[in-house]
């Protein structure tokens, strides 16, 4: 198992392959690092089908030629990207669950989630598959009073949608799209100070001990996560 390595000379190449979600707050993150290399952004919808998603990075990364490392600035993302494994490449992988816990940190991974909040930033709306397109499409197809049932189901055991302010997008649009799914089922929008420091190490290429390295060959594990 390997471990993070410090700051990577800028002499290897790398390839990153991201989510929607954070696509605000990475490119921020690789604007202020002034990073060079090629980012490619995933189908929003997969990282709520885990086993989707894992074929469709491993396929990816079997794409992959001539890079020293591919960084996924995920987590474990539902175990999605357990199992993953490169050939040629190492491949890079901040030491957390999920994308959420990765922008609730500020410079080392320590953040606790409250429980029973929704959390979303602008990355998670006003797209295709997004939370508030989901809502226009379900009424669309069922009517407001039979929408209104499902999207109740589907938030019944939270409390709340917790917006993550990281400084990188308009706070008030956000809560504008998500105005309409609020209004249906009763629940509150919260506010959580969000930051992207640790994506900021990880564009700059300083894998500290946020991060795990796992080289060529090797499949990514739980283990890489202290799990």
């Amino acid at each position: 198992m390997s471990t993070a390595g410090g700051i990577v000379s800028y002499m290897k190449s790398c390839l990153m392959l991201a989510c929607h979600n954070i696509k605000d707050e990475l490119l921020t993150a690789v604007e202020e690092s002034e990073a060079v290399f090629p980012i490619f952004f995933i189908p929003r919808r997969l990282h709520l089908f885990p086993d989707k998603l894992r074929v469709y990075l491993q396929e990816m990364i079997d794409s992959i030629e001539n890079v020293d490392y591919i960084l996924l600035p995920m987590g474990m993302c539902g175990n999605g990207t357990i199992g993953l494994v490169s050939k040629a490449a190492s491949i890079v992988l901040p030491k957390c669950g999920d994308c959420i816990d990765l922008i609730l940190s500020e410079n080392d991974l320590k953040a606790k989630r409250p429980t029973y909040s929704y959390f979303l930033t602008s990355g998670w709306l006003g797209d295709d598959g997004s939370l508030d397109t989901e809502l226009k499409r379900t009424i669309e197809k069922y009517g407001l009073e039979q929408a209104a049932m499902v999207m109740d189901m589907m938030y019944k055991n939270y409390k709340d949608f917790c917006i993550i302010d990281t400084g990188t997008y308009n706070i008030e649009d956000a809560k504008e799209k998500i105005m309409p799914l609020v209004e249906i089922t009763k629940l509150e929008i919260t506010v959580a100070k969000g930051h992207y420091g640790v994506l900021r190490k990880m564009a700059a290429l300083d894998f500290d001990d946020n991060f795990v390295i796992i080289p060529p060959g090797e499949t990514v594990s739980t283990k890489h996560f202290g799990i």
